[in-house]
């Protein structure tokens, strides 16, 4: 129950929904590679979105986590500001599968050079934490990937990224702007 100019000016006390979000045990066929979710849990009101994730397999690579979005409505309205907030950490995380370049899967994907425009997305504010604990990718040994960044309006901050390769340590920090 809300208009429009309650989404706009976050007026939450005037917007009424709430709700639970469970999915168990789901399996799809994409592209060429299987997702799995074991386990989906998300609480969803005006205010914000929280979901935990406990398992979910894209071909070889798993993901679980966290991901809590306030102001979800931003997503709809010209005018808002969207924050997000996500954990994701991963046993394996197949680079080449999810790229296609994989041996195991049947075809490459084919390369999508339409421009996407996210001039239609809301002003988002997002703090990423990833973690790894193994990267297949070529023949490198890659282990321990730990990343801190943050998106804010077009700029992507790299606070710290810290990985193994071939047994010698990489630090990275950095910015990008108009990302």
């Amino acid at each position: 129950n809300a208009n429009a100019k309650d989404v706009e000016n976050q007026n939450y006390s005037s917007i009424t929904f709430e709700g639970d979000v469970k999915v168990n045990d789901l399996d799809v066929k994409y592209d060429v590679y299987p997702v799995t979710v074991d386990k989906l849990d998300m609480k969803v009101n005006p205010k914000s979105m929280d979901a935990t994730l406990n398992m979910m397999t894209v071909g070889n690579s798993d993901f679980s986590g966290n991901i809590k979005v306030e102001n979800p409505l931003a997503f709809i309205s010209e005018n808002s500001k969207a924050t997000s907030k996500i954990d994701i950490k991963t046993r394996t995380l197949d680079a080449e599968q999810l790229m296609g370049y994989s041996e195991a899967a049947t075809t490459a994907p084919e390369a999508d050079t339409t421009a996407t425009d996210i001039s239609s997305f809301p002003d988002l504010n997002m703090q990423l934490t990833y973690s790894a604990d193994r990267v297949k990718y070529e023949k490198y040994d890659i282990k321990n990937l730990s990343s801190n960044l943050e998106y804010d309006e077009d700029d992507l901050d790299i606070v710290s990224s810290t990985v193994t390769v071939e047994g010698d340590k990489l630090n990275m920090k950095g910015s990008f702007d108009d990302v």
